[in-house]
Order: C-alpha cells, then structure tokens, then sequence
C-alpha cells in the first residue's frame, strides 16, 4: 500500500479555482482507473441533501436553482434518508474539538454545515 501522504494534515484541496479541482479529479480518476460522470458531486450532493435534510426548497437555493421543480425531477427518492445520514456523517467523532493546522478550531457535527 502506497502510504506517501499517510502522516499528511490540512485541507485535501488547495486550488485556487475550479478548473484547477477539475483537473486534480480528471487525474486521480484516470490514475485509479475510474470514469467519474459530469457532476457527479453536485449530484451526488443534491440526492443525499435532499434525503437527509427533506428541504427540497433550500436545496434548490443552495444549487442555484429558482424553483423545486429540477430537484423534485432529478434527485428526489433516489437516495434513503439513512443514506443521506451516512453520507453527511463522514466525519470520525472524534474530530469534534480539534484543531486545524492554522490553529483554528474544527466543529465537524453531522449537519453543522448545512443547519
């Protein structure tokens, strides 16, 4: 197993914009031999929100959207609220409290980005 970043801490991204993210995902897709389908995270995003939280009307804020009607087209029982719970839950708890490498404190609760 290829341990190079094992003992690495911070941010896993650290582009400026997004075609720089774009770039880094096309490479590590191809070097891991995956296809991953365009915008499949804000996808991905939009059918695990919607499952967990249930506020399609939020959601479509957020996704800059001025209606529900593509979320409720696209995204809507695709996903099982426990999937949407896990899928924002990715955080071990015991990251509640610690502290960033720039000092600043972490608040990791599941949720906590998006109440």
């Amino acid at each position: 197993m290829h341990r190079r970043y094992a003992d690495k801490t911070g941010p896993v991204f650290t582009g400026k914009n997004v075609l720089t993210y774009l770039n880094h995902m096309r490479t590590l897709a191809k070097n891991a031999g995956v296809e991953i389908p365009r915008n499949a995270l804000r996808h991905s995003f939009a059918s695990y929100h919607l499952a967990k939280f249930g506020d399609a009307a939020r959601l479509a804020l957020d996704m800059g959207h001025t209606t529900t009607k593509l979320i409720f087209e696209h995204y809507r029982e695709i996903v099982r609220p426990d999937d949407g719970e896990r899928y924002f839950n990715i955080f071990p708890p015991s990251t509640s409290g610690e502290r960033r490498s720039d000092g600043a404190s972490v608040s990791l609760k599941a949720g906590g980005l998006f109440n």
